[in-house]
C-alpha cells in the first residue's frame, strides 16, 4: 500500500558574521567606551552565543580578572516601546502616554517585562504570566477597533494571536483610549502592547544572556540606567553596574563582508506601505541602495520596457523622526527626549529641512519657538558643555556654521550641540543666547541651531547614506498643486537613468524589493538566492521506505529586519526557506520520522556546500494526498 504525504514548513538558516573581540585595558565609563569602540572598531561587544563568549574571554591576554564593559545596557524608565511600531499610527507625544500605578511596580529579575492593564491603571509584570488581552484591529472602524480576547495567554502568545487575527496588541495613545479599554475589560487583568527589554549598543537583536545568578528586586522609580559588565575572573558571568563607573572594556569588529542585494522588480501598482508589506512578506524589504553598483543592478531588475517610477525603501516621517545629536540615554529622564517647541509643526517647506532652528524674532510670539530648516544654512549655534569643570552649561557661538559643522565644533570643544529637555531649558538657552551674541538675518529668519535633527529613513533601518536624487529633488511637492508638502516616499525613475524623486506615499506605483546574501571571509560561501539546487539534492537522496520529492522550488525570504524587532521576535538574523516536500512511502510514516528525513538531508547538503549554519524546521502541516 502506497501513501503520499505533503510536508509544509519553514526552515530557518542562520549564518552570522564572525566577530573579533578586542580587550582594551583602559578604564572608561560605558559611554566613553562605546565612543572609543565605535571610533576604532565597530562597537562595544555584542554576544550571540556561548561560542562568542569563549572567544570574548580569550581576547584578554593579560592577567586581568576584574570586570569589563560589553554593549548591553538598560534604561529602565525610557526603554518602553509598543508592539505596534508603525510611526504613522502615533501623533507627536502619543508613544509616551503612560498610566503607571502610583509608586511604580517592583521589578523582580532583569528582563523582559510587559504591561498589565487593570482598572485604568498599568502594572509591570513578567511576560510569561497568562491572562486575557486586548487586540487592536486597524481594519475596523474606530469604535470597534479594540477587541477583548478572553483566552488566557502569555504576552508573546497574545502578541502572535493579535498579529495573526487582527493587527497587533493594543496601544494606548491618550486618556480617551485608556478609558475605552477600561470600559471594555471591566474588572479583568489584560495584556496591552507595551513592553521593554535591554538594548545592545549596535542595536543587535541578540537574545543571548549569561547573567550571574543573584536575586534582583527594585522599585522602578528608584532605578537609573545600568550597563552590563563581564567578570573575567568569574567565567565571564554578567553583572549590572552603574554606567558611570570606569572599567576596561571589550570592542568587536567583523571580517570584511561582501553584501549583495538581489533586487526584484514587481510590476504591480501599490501604495508605498502596501509595497513595503508585500516585500517584507515575500523577500526581505523594499529596496535599499548602498552605492552605484547597487543602483545599476536595481535598474537591471526590470526586464520589461517600463520607463515610469517605482518605489524603493527610502521614506520621510516629517513629524516623528526627530532626534537629538547628544544620544547618551543617561542624559534624558522619561519623556525628555520628546520635548518639542515647534512654531506650528515641521513642514519641510524646502524639501530638505532636516535641522532644528530656535527663533529669535522681533515679534515675541515667535521667540523661543522652533522651525525646521535646511542644514546647509550657516547660522550661529548653541553648544552644551556637560563637563565637570564647565563654567556654563550652554555656550552660544556667534560664528555662523552649517548644522553639521556646528555639531563637529561643539563635539570638539565642548560635549555636543544643545539638547532641550523641558520648557525651562528652552527659556534658559534663549535668554543666554540673547545676552551673549548678535544674531544676523538669514533668508528672512533670525535663529540659532540647536541639536535636533532628522534623516530620511530606509524601510529596513539601514544606515546607508547613498542618494541619487534628480536635480531639484527632494522638494516635498512645494511646487505641486495636488501634493503640496506631502511627498514623503522615494521612487526611482526608470526613464531618467534611475534618478530619485519624492512622491506622495499614497500614489500607486510598481516597486522594487530586495533579498540578500553575504560572504564572510574567505572560507564561507555565499548563501544561495534560491533553494532549488539544495532541494534537488534533498529529493534525489534515498532512505528506506521514504524518498522525499518536490514539485516546485521553495522560495527564499528573509524575516523583518532587526531595527523592527519586538520582544517576541528576538532571534538571530537568517533566511527562511519555505519547503513543500512530497514523501513517497510504502507505509504510513510518523510526523517525527518525516521531520528526521528532511532535517538529515538538509544537514548533509549544507555540510557538502561548506555553509556555516543553524537551522530549525517548523512543520506547518502534514497530510495524505492519496490513500
Amino acid at each position: 500500500m502506497f501513501s503520499i504525504l505533503l510536508l509544509s514548513g519553514l526552515w530557518l538558516l542562520s549564518a552570522c558574521l564572525p566577530r573579533h573581540y578586542h580587550f582594551v585595558n583602559q578604564s572608561m565609563t560605558w559611554s566613553e567606551a562605546q565612543s572609543f569602540c565605535r571610533h576604532t572598531h565597530t562597537d562595544l561587544a555584542t554576544v550571540d552565543n556561548t561560542e562568542d563568549m569563549n572567544r570574548l574571554l580569550e581576547s584578554s591576554n593579560s592577567n586581568y580578572t576584574g570586570s569589563a564593559w560589553i554593549g548591553l545596557h538598560d534604561d529602565v524608565k525610557n526603554s518602553w516601546r509598543w508592539s505596534l511600531e508603525d510611526p504613522q499610527f502615533y501623533k507627536e507625544g502619543e508613544r509616551d502616554f503612560r498610566k503607571w500605578i502610583t509608586a511604580m511596580s517592583g521589578l523582580s529579575g532583569r528582563e523582559p517585562f510587559c504591561v498589565l492593564f487593570y482598572s485604568s491603571t498599568w502594572y509591570i509584570f513578567p511576560c510569561d504570566n497568562t491572562v486575557s488581552f486586548v487586540c487592536f484591529d486597524g481594519s475596523e472602524k474606530p469604535s470597534e477597533s479594540l477587541i477583548l480576547i478572553s483566552d488566557e495567554k502569555n504576552w508573546t502568545e497574545a502578541q502572535n494571536y493579535c498579529r495573526e487575527h487582527h493587527t497587533d496588541l493594543a496601544s494606548i495613545r491618550n486618556q480617551d483610549e485608556n478609558s475605552r479599554i477600561a470600559s471594555i475589560v471591566g474588572a479583568s487583568f489584560v495584556w496591552i502592547g507595551l513592553y521593554r527589554t535591554r538594548t545592545w549598543s549596535d542595536h543587535s537583536n541578540s537574545s543571548f544572556r549569561y547573567w550571574k545568578t543573584e536575586d534582583v528586586y527594585s522599585e522602578l522609580e528608584d532605578l537609573g540606567p545600568s550597563c552590563t559588565a563581564v567578570s573575567l575572573g568569574d567565567d565571564g558571568m554578567w553583572t549590572d553596574e552603574s554606567c558611570n563607573i570606569t572599567l576596561p572594556f571589550i570592542c568587536y569588529s567583523v571580517k570584511p563582508t561582501a553584501f549583495l542585494h538581489h533586487y526584484h522588480f514587481v510590476n504591480e501598482s501599490m501604495t508605498w506601505s502596501e509595497a513595503q508589506s508585500f516585500c517584507r512578506h515575500t523577500h526581505t524589504d523594499l529596496a535599499t541602495v548602498d552605492n552605484m553598483e547597487d543602483m545599476n543592478r536595481l535598474l537591471e531588475s526590470s526586464n520589461s520596457n517600463y520607463t515610469g517610477s517605482a518605489w524603493i525603501g527610502l521614506h520621510d516621517d516629517v513629524k516623528n523622526s526627530w532626534r537629538w545629536s547628544l544620544e547618551d540615554p543617561q542624559f534624558y529622564k522619561e519623556g525628555e527626549r520628546d520635548f518639542r517647541k515647534w512654531l506650528e509643526y515641521p513642514r519641510n517647506e524646502e524639501g530638505n529641512d532636516y535641522c532644528g532652528l530656535m527663533l529669535y524674532e522681533s515679534q515675541s510670539m515667535y521667540n523661543e519657538k522652533w522651525v525646521d530648516r535646511p542644514c546647509s544654512e550657516e547660522r550661529p549655534f548653541v553648544c552644551y558643555d556637560g563637563r565637570k569643570n564647565a563654567t556654563a552649561t550652554y555656550v552660544p557661538v556667534s560664528e555662523p556654521k552649517n548644522w553639521t559643522d556646528a555639531q563637529s565644533y561643539c563635539r570638539e570643544h565642548y560635549l555636543d550641540l544643545a539638547s532641550v529637555r523641558n520648557p525651562e531649558e528652552n527659556k534658559e538657552i534663549f535668554q543666554r543666547t540673547s545676552e551673549s551674541i548678535q544674531i544676523k538675518l538669514w533668508h528672512g529668519i533670525w535663529g540659532v541651531w540647536i541639536g535636533i535633527y532628522r534623516n530620511l529613513t530606509w524601510s529596513d533601518q539601514s544606515k546607508s547614506s547613498f542618494t541619487f536624487w534628480k536635480p531639484g529633488e527632494p522638494d516635498n511637492g512645494k511646487d505641486s498643486v495636488l501634493d503640496f508638502l506631502d511627498q514623503h516616499c522615494t521612487a526611482v525613475s526608470f526613464g531618467k537613468s534611475g534618478e530619485w524623486t519624492d512622491e506622495n506615499c499614497l500614489t500607486a506605483l510598481p516597486f522594487i524589493c530586495y533579498s540578500y546574501s553575504y560572504t564572510a571571509g574567505a572560507t564561507v560561501k555565499p548563501l544561495p538566492t534560491s533553494a532549488s539546487e539544495l532541494t534537488r539534492e534533498v529529493i534525489n537522496t534515498t532512505r528506506p521506505h521514504a524518498t522525499p520529492n518536490t514539485e516546485t522550488s521553495p522560495e527564499v525570504i528573509n524575516p523583518d529586519p532587526p531595527t523592527s524587532t519586538t520582544y517576541s521576535d528576538l532571534k538571530p538574523p537568517g533566511h527562511v526557506v519555505i519547503l513543500n516536500v512530497k514523501v513517497n512511502a510504502q507505509k504510513d510514516l510518523s510526523t517525527t520520522y518525516i521531520e528526521e528525513v528532511v532535517l538529515e538531508r538538509l544537514q548533509e547538503e549544507l555540510n557538502r556546500l561548506d555553509i556555516q549554519h543553524e537551522f530549525t524546521l517548523h512543520v506547518k502541516s502534514i497530510y495524505k494526498i492519496t490513500p
